[in-house]
């Protein structure tokens, strides 16, 4: 009965255990069972938590010498670096074990499997190390991408930035920080970088002039002046005769609207240069923008890129003057804008979906309010704040052996010692424009 209902036996053995209470029964050898048990508690014991004694006790790590901050891009493209636009663009560094070490020297290289050369140029500071417990902060903007490494990037690639320290009283030290180079002809849609659109705006293309030929042959056969003079004619029109025989000329050649490129990214999208819009005749809202723009600008017209939700086009100022910004990105600045009619939008998808061009001016109007607007940039590079803004053109992102060749003689390294009172200053090792040195990676749809 004591069996039947649970209850051990007078002479049972009792077991402690964590997760049970268990009875063995006693046996006729007593040696026996204690032998059974000890080996039965040894299986146990990891199973209850136990720590084995026979594994070695891990190391504990020395604490680092430096503490490390990197402020840096965790994405890059070909346009970022065409236009000298840092991948890091600062680090700061702490001294926790470092002691009394008087002078520190940082080496940042980069690191990827496509090749030899890597895709930033080497760098190397040395400034005078901070107090125990101290911080300094460098501006990094000389670590750039290397032209000559990203300018054939058909795919993205991932990389690592490597900064190795070392001070006078022998600690060494390494840190790694991985990014992406993507293709060259990647265009990234954070609106952060919209300034680096202009990139892809090409007025010295060999293929702007021939639309501007059939430009002048459209105004010729209106019965209007051909000349492609700008704004020098404003008074009486001609600058909105000019545009509007440049958006004649391209629908006369682009006769469909595509997809982006094929493509792996999830960021922005690959962009189409203007020959291979011609060459294919069709392109997606943002390469049509680009080629509309290109074209504005070597007519001496002031073009600009609209970026709103989910789609891109292009337009023009309505006099000769210049946007306060490069980009415009916020909506009392933007609503200004629109308010004092400087800009003029022109629904670039119209080339080859055969709108009229006051069609294509009136489409946009919908597009021109605060839930959709993102940016107003201006494609000619120049503003009224920084006359000195205009960036170089990624032109048609194929490079001639005569280019590499040249980009190639370049220093690939660059030493720079700081001044004596550096732990007490923030350092600038160059300069680059504000409104790069911030940046937010988001995704969007296809442009």
């Amino acid at each position: 009965m004591a069996e039947d209902d649970g209850i051990p036996p007078d002479n049972a053995e009792l077991v402690d255990d964590p997760e049970l209470t268990t009875v063995t029964e006693p046996t006729e050898d007593p040696g026996a069972t204690s032998a059974a048990l000890e080996e039965s508690n040894a299986e146990e014991a990891p199973a209850n938590g136990q720590p084995d004694v026979s594994e070695p006790t891990p190391p504990v790590s020395e604490p680092a010498a430096w503490g490390v901050e990197i402020d840096a891009a965790s994405q890059v493209c070909y346009a970022m670096s065409h236009n000298r636009v840092p991948v890091v663009r600062r680090l700061k560094v702490r001294n926790e074990t470092a002691g009394s070490a008087k002078q520190l020297t940082v080496r940042v290289h980069s690191e990827w499997a496509i090749g030899d050369r890597p895709p930033t140029k080497n760098i190397t500071v040395v400034v005078d190390a901070p107090a125990p417990g101290g911080a300094i902060e460098m501006d990094m903007a000389q670590v750039r991408l290397d032209d000559v490494a990203v300018a054939k990037l058909e795919e993205a690639v991932p990389a690592s930035l490597i900064f190795d320290l070392s001070d006078d009283a022998g600690n060494t030290q390494r840190t790694e920080f991985p990014f992406r180079v993507f293709a060259r002809n990647q265009w990234l849609s954070a609106l952060a970088l919209a300034e680096i659109t202009v990139a892809f705006v090409q007025p010295n293309h060999p293929h702007v002039n021939d639309v501007l030929d059939d430009a002048r042959k459209i105004l010729r056969d209106a019965g209007h002046d051909d000349g492609l003079s700008g704004y020098q004619a404003a008074g009486r029109g001609q600058h909105h005769k000019i545009a509007e025989a440049i958006y004649l000329a391209l629908q006369k050649r682009i006769k469909g609207y595509i997809n982006p490129p094929a493509s792996f990214e999830e960021e922005g999208q690959k962009l189409r240069p203007l020959d291979e819009v011609l060459e294919q005749e069709q392109g997606t809202c943002i390469d049509l923008a680009c080629a509309y723009a290109s074209c504005l600008e070597q007519a001496g017209l002031w073009p600009v890129i609209f970026l709103v939700e989910n789609h891109a086009f292009s337009g023009y100022l309505n006099e000769e003057s210049q946007l306060n910004k490069p980009a415009l990105k916020s909506w009392p600045e933007i609503v200004n804008c629109l308010d004092s009619k400087m800009v003029v939008g022109v629904e670039t998808v119209g080339i080859p979906n055969n709108l009229p061009f006051d069609e294509a001016q009136n489409a946009v109007r919908g597009y021109l309010v605060e839930q959709k607007m993102e940016a107003i940039i201006g494609a000619d590079g120049i503003c009224k704040s920084s006359r000195f803004l205009r960036l170089l053109r990624v032109m048609a992102l194929k490079h001639s052996s005569s280019t590499t060749d040249r980009a190639a003689h370049r220093s690939s390294s660059v030493v720079t010692q700081l001044p004596a009172n550096s732990s007490r200053r923030t350092f600038r090792h160059g300069s680059s424009p504000g409104r790069t040195r911030c940046w937010t990676f988001r995704s969007t749809t296809d442009y």
